[in-house]
């Protein structure tokens, strides 16, 4: 991807009145992430020196319905994917959802993008309401804040709804107390209430949820013992994670992680524990990751040293990697030398973190300039040879132009693309309507205004004279059913676009309903109150227009989103895959289909074991008879 793409009580009494001093916590305690970072395979920031650890992911669904959720930290504490908020420092907005940011100039109320990268902010009635380049859209309730935490002082994420339809709502628990009180005879007298919340679940329109799991707090509010203040750390210190799925027939947890502290050899640990309770062990130096063992791991596997809060050098089995840094006249100088003594240098400019060169370990530079919104506009090889880009207000790409180091000699390659010219519709505007490749040959692209769904694609004639291919994409609304709170699923209430349908032709590009014509339909299931479906693809049809020729595979899943069984094309089970998984999604198994369709020969198998760290130790083939696992020993 090159370098471009390197791309973290005491009571104070005044006139007679009490306030309460701010207290840390965990929600919102974290920095936001910069809204531009230079990380490198290390995980390192090369401009800040911070070091960025991602812990272990637990998710479940599938790819485009599924859920997600891990641990990070950027060396100022742990912090949650889950997390949102909003936070205003003197006219920078800084919008944080999920370890990524984003930010805004405030303009007097209206917010203007410093990244001109499309997206947009907006404010009414107490609502914020952000908006992505792709029509994703997010709202942050302003009142909903913590006072006691250090970020977050314009509000947290309620709810996040992607142009499909698809949809997060973040729901959050909380409890009241006194942040200003006045002593009286019978003690002290509330003046002043504040909430303090944290996070209760996260549920996602396809049905499923993450819940965090929090220690036992009871906390009373009493007016007249008013200066007692929660204890705010433990009421949000999160001590795990479940997932759930809302459609199964139960609503146990399918997932889970646990997170705890442990002191050992003069260390405290950061220890997450997965669902095979395996433990992946963070050394912290302060609120920073200073080493790491993975799983089975009894010494450390990564570390770290640091010098005044920054990464001087990472230390794994292949050798140690150093870091020097050094500012002059608006520059930041990074030099890192590898094991083997190769080095590479980082320029940056300080004032926009922006990478200006690299010279690689053979002393080759390659540099890079940018427009006055920040946006490359030019990488400049180290033979001299150019890569330029054109943007057009929303920061879209519209040209694509590679000059040979001696300009015209050959000619520039060219490639283009087209949007529309305004953005009425956030779902679509920032999609190509066109793009046209080195030779000029153009391919025509349309879009569903609802969802912002690829409806055509319409390639280039092959030939002078000849049709333009085309292919096109149908879809329908659907609802996921699920349990609320209720003893069997019922609609979700939140209609989402799935693809239903893809449709081209063996030749020419006018072949609807023809035997010409070769259709893939895609069903999800039953629409019917009482029946769990999560919208994963069921069964997938292939046919010719005229439905002469139809092929028709079924799929079934576990409560997790796993596929477990492949049925088809063929009539009757027996041509029939099952596959079986563990705890983490790890494929452990798979049988066959059976080979003569009679059942006088029996079912190739596949097992796979893994050792602690998760590689691949052992993979056995033979067979057995029908689909059925049995336990292992």
């Amino acid at each position: 991807m090159g370098h471009w793409y390197f791309l973290r009580a005491r009571l104070i009494a005044i006139v007679g009145l009490v306030f309460l001093p701010l207290a840390p916590a965990l929600a919102q305690s974290t920095a936001p992430a910069p809204v531009r970072a230079a990380v490198d395979e290390y995980g390192v920031d090369l401009f800040d020196g911070t070091y960025s650890a991602a812990g272990p992911a637990l998710t479940m669904g599938g790819e485009d319905n599924g859920i997600s959720y891990r641990r990070t930290n950027r060396g100022d504490g742990w912090s949650d994917s889950t997390i949102g908020y909003l936070q205003l420092d003197g006219n920078k907005m800084t919008v944080s959802i999920g370890g990524l940011s984003d930010t805004f100039t405030d303009e007097g109320g209206s917010y203007e993008s410093t990244e001109w990268n499309g997206s947009t902010l907006t404010y009414s009635s107490g609502l914020y309401t952000y908006t992505r380049s792709d029509g994703t859209v997010a709202h942050f309730d302003e009142t909903r804040f913590n006072e006691d935490a250090p970020y977050g002082n314009k509000g947290t994420i309620t709810d996040m709804v992607m142009p499909d339809g698809t949809r997060l709502d973040y729901s959050y628990s909380s409890i009241t107390y006194c942040k200003q009180s006045k002593p009286s005879a019978s003690g002290y007298i509330c003046l002043v209430t504040a909430k303090a919340y944290r996070l209760a679940k996260v549920t996602s329109s396809y049905g499923y949820e993450l819940r965090p799991v929090y220690p036992y707090y009871e906390w009373f509010y009493d007016p007249f013992d008013a200066p007692v203040l929660p204890d705010f750390g433990t009421y949000r210190k999160v001590l795990g994670m479940t997932g759930h799925n809302l459609a199964s027939d139960t609503n146990a947890a399918v997932r889970s992680q646990s997170f705890d502290v442990v002191y050992d050899a003069g260390s405290n640990w950061y220890t997450i524990t997965d669902d095979l309770s395996r433990d992946t062990r963070y050394k912290m130096a302060g609120a920073a990751v200073a080493g790491i063992k993975l799983p089975g791991s009894t010494s450390e596997d990564i570390s770290f040293t640091y010098t005044s809060g920054k990464v001087t050098a990472v230390t794994t089995p292949a050798g140690t990697t150093s870091y020097a840094r050094s500012d002059s006249a608006g520059q930041r100088t990074v030099t890192v030398t590898h094991p083997l003594s190769r080095v590479e240098t980082y320029v940056f400019d300080i004032a926009s973190r922006r990478l200006k060169s690299y010279t690689d370990p053979v002393g080759k530079t390659t540099t890079y300039q940018y427009d006055g919104n920040g946006r490359v506009t030019r990488i400049t090889a180290p033979e001299g040879n150019q890569v330029r880009y054109t943007y057009d207000s929303r920061g879209n790409v519209t040209e694509q132009r590679m000059v040979a180091k001696t300009a015209g000699s050959p000619p520039d390659i060219v490639t283009t693309a087209g949007y529309d010219s305004s953005c009425s519709n956030p779902v679509k505007c920032n999609s190509p309507n066109w793009t046209k490749d080195a030779l000029g040959k153009q391919t025509d692209y349309t879009y569903d205004a609802t969802h912002g769904g690829v409806l055509t694609v319409t390639g280039p004639a092959p030939s002078t004279g000849a049709a333009r291919p085309q292919v096109r994409y149908s879809y329908s609304s659907y609802q996921a059913y699920y349990k609320h709170g209720s003893t069997s699923p019922t609609a979700s209430g939140v209609p989402v676009y799935r693809m239903t349908q893809v449709s081209t032709c063996i030749s020419g590009s006018s072949c609807t309903g023809t035997a010409d014509e070769v259709k893939t339909t895609v069903s999800y299931g039953p629409q019917t109150s009482g029946t769990g479906n999560n919208l994963l693809p069921v069964s997938v049809t292939k046919q010719s227009g005229d439905g002469s020729l139809t092929a028709t595979t079924a799929m079934s899943y576990d409560a997790v989103g796993n596929l477990v069984s492949v049925d088809g094309p063929l009539s009757g089970t027996a041509d029939t895959t099952v596959v079986r998984y563990d705890a983490l999604r790890r494929k452990v198994g798979t049988i066959g289909p059976d080979p003569d369709g009679g059942g006088a020969l029996k079912n190739p198998a596949q097992r796979i074991t893994y050792n602690t760290r998760g590689q691949v130790t052992l993979s056995e083939e033979g067979d057995t008879a029908g689909h059925y696992f049995t336990r292992h020993h």
